[in-house]
């Protein structure tokens, strides 16, 4: 759908140049433009346009003047009226002169697109087969009302283009088209024809008549000749009448044949078939109506880019926060629309993957924590949620710990050394001596404690930003050796499976070092003597997977929830084993600070599995292209 040629009608300099630069030219559109009916209805004869999108208020000559005066002169050109203020007598009247859909300002940018696409698709089917038309040609007439009833979505529109043909093919002077109420089971009239002036549509009359009860009861076809001639079919969906099709004549001598039966039977098909199809377009709409509120309602900003980059949904929340204007990005992509570095740059990292985490700053100082996620069959749909609060609650944490931390320390030194001087003064006796080594097991403590809330701080700051190209190997060998005394000591069986061509990362080694020497630290510490650990990595997805098992005391399915928080220790380990609560925490801060995931899978009394998951470099990714490790 690109090339095709649109005049766009309408005396609002404003309104054209939305439609213009901001929807139809990105679309690949031609566009002529003309600023009022008079000028429209010269630019159409002379350039023969396959769409008309015009106004119906304009000085001189109406949009509906303009469409009648072009019918007069032999051109139907498939239209779209848009109205100010929209009245049932100007969707008739629009009905009536083969409008494609007509809608009240303002625009809703993917209903016109829509609309469009009909009008493109459509072709003039207004023309009636000569008496002496054949059978062939009639099946073709049908054929081609079928495509435009059908694929219509405006019900009203659907019942009086059906009765309208229905009249017109059996020669009838009159007809309704009544639908049945499912919940009340009454008939009412929705669209009538009872003079030479048009179908009226719009209609909701109530309506008692035997003959179409009994048509709705047998789901047969009637004809009768009792006063006038009548011919009555039903229409059927999904195996239930839904409602009846009927034309009548007042003159005796004009009765209905076996083929009007059959042609007005194709047309109560067509109408069924239509009438589904529009009641779960309106409910469709209506759900992305609400949906839509529910967006406009919403504090976070939603941006939603269709599978091939285009934006295709915005709310008020995105708009306001990076200062962008809803027309002017709709069907254009991110690089074309948005400024913001941070959130292109969030987008180009996204790639394939199911989700992408970031930040996004705004000019004004303010920060949007954005997620990215993939949604098969749509996109991918970015939520930004406003965070400054946060940050700034997060900068007093990181300054208060940091204080207090460096503040700590002093004394802890001084405790510790004059401990160390005890023995200079005097002989200590056993019990003494013990007391001493409690007082540096707890300085002991405390200090790592410290060392781990500066580490926990300065890593949740992003101080420790600055990544290189990292084999996983060496790391995870370093922190083997690192811990050869503990695990001699306690017989433990370690298998390291890390095979030597693993792809790399993008990480910091000394911070992947540390999270990898606290699970590996962890599984060690909890694992009772002659027991068994084996860390296995392995690739899949553009990813590194990194398994530590172990078979220690394992984790109550209460405790597992709240492992990584800071701070928390399980009960069943807390009285037994040495720790600071923080170790987990740091970990799950690391790795996410390489925009990975960590989790455990654990039974009581049985051993815990602790999975990391790392993106691999791609070429072009990281400081340089991404060899294997040697």
């Amino acid at each position: 759908m690109t090339g095709e040629r649109l005049l766009v009608v309408d005396d609002s300099a404003e309104m054209r140049s939305s439609l213009v630069d901001a929807f139809l030219n990105p679309m690949g559109f031609e566009v002529l433009l003309a600023e009022n009916g008079a000028e429209g209805m010269k630019r159409a004869l002379a350039d023969r346009p396959d769409l008309i999108i015009t106004d119906q208020v304009m000085p001189d000559m109406t949009g509906l003047e303009m469409l009648r005066s072009l019918q007069e002169a032999g051109h139907d050109i498939p239209t779209i009226l848009i109205t100010g203020e929209g009245s049932e007598s100007i969707a008739i009247q629009a009905f009536r002169l083969g409008v494609v859909d007509y809608f009240k300002k303002p625009l809703d940018p993917e209903q016109l697109l829509a609309a469009i696409r009909r009008g493109l698709q459509q072709e003039s089917l207004r023309a009636v087969p000569s008496p002496r038309a054949t059978e062939a040609d009639t099946f073709r007439a049908l054929l081609e009302i079928g495509q435009s009833i059908t694929a219509s979505l405006e019900l009203e529109i659907v019942l009086g283009q059906v009765l309208e043909e229905a009249v017109r093919f059996s020669g009838a002077e009159m007809g309704d088209l009544m639908l049945l109420d499912l919940e009340t089971e009454e008939l009412h009239t929705r669209a009538s024809k009872t003079s030479d002036e048009g179908v009226e549509i719009g209609l909701h009359v109530p309506v008692a008549d035997e003959l179409a009860a009994r048509v709705i009861a047998n789901g047969n076809p009637l004809v009768s000749s009792n006063g006038k001639n009548l011919l009555y079919v039903p229409l059927i969906l999904l195996g239930q009448v839904v409602g009846v099709l009927g034309v009548s004549n007042l003159d005796p001598t004009r009765a209905f044949s076996v083929n009007d039966v059959e042609v007005l039977s194709v047309l109560a098909n067509y109408a069924a078939i239509a009438i589904a199809n529009a009641r779960a377009f309106q409910e469709s709409r209506i759900e992305r109506a609400r949906f839509r509120e529910m967006l406009e309602q919403s504090s976070d900003a939603v941006l939603v880019i269709d599978e091939l980059g285009y934006i295709i949904l915005v709310n008020q929340g995105a708009c306001e926060a990076l200062s962008i204007d809803l027309l002017s990005v709709l069907g254009r992509t991110i690089g074309e629309s948005i400024d913001n570095p941070d959130l292109r740059g969030l987008y180009e990292q996204h790639g394939n993957r199911q989700v992408t985490r970031g930040e996004v700053s705004l000019p004004d100082g303010r920060t949007l924590n954005a997620q990215l996620t993939t949604i098969e069959g749509m996109g991918c749909v970015a939520v930004m949620q406003e965070v400054t609060h946060l940050k700034e609650l997060d900068r007093m944490k990181t300054k208060f710990v940091t204080t207090v931390s460096h503040d700590l320390r002093s004394p802890l030194t001084g405790i510790l050394g004059y401990v160390e001087l005890l023995n200079r003064v005097g002989e200590l006796n056993d019990e003494q001596l013990g007391f001493v080594e409690r007082i540096k097991n707890s300085v002991s403590t405390m200090t790592n404690l410290i060392n781990d809330l500066l580490d926990l701080g300065r890593i949740e700051a992003g101080m420790d930003r600055a990544k290189e190209n990292t084999h996983l190997r060496p790391i995870l060998l370093q922190v083997y050796e690192g811990m050869q005394s503990e695990i001699v000591t306690k017989q433990l069986d370690f298998e390291l499976d890390c095979p030597a061509d693993l792809p790399m990362v993008l990480g910091n080694p000394l911070r992947l070092r540390q999270a990898f020497s606290n699970l590996i630290g962890n599984a060690v510490k909890y694992t009772p003597d002659g027991g068994d650990i084996s860390v296995t990595v392995s690739v899949t997805d553009e990813h590194l997977i990194v398994e530590v098992r172990d078979t220690g005391v394992g984790i109550p399915v209460a405790d597992q929830p709240h492992i990584f928080d800071e701070f928390y220790r399980a009960d069943a380990v807390a009285e037994s084993h040495q720790g600071t609560g923080l170790g987990l925490a740091i970990v799950k801060s690391i790795v996410e600070a390489h925009e990975g995931r960590v989790w455990v899978d654990s039974k009581a009394g049985q051993g815990s599995t602790f999975t990391v998951t790392l993106p691999t470099l791609t070429p072009g990714k990281g400081l340089m292209d991404s060899p294997r490790a040697p």
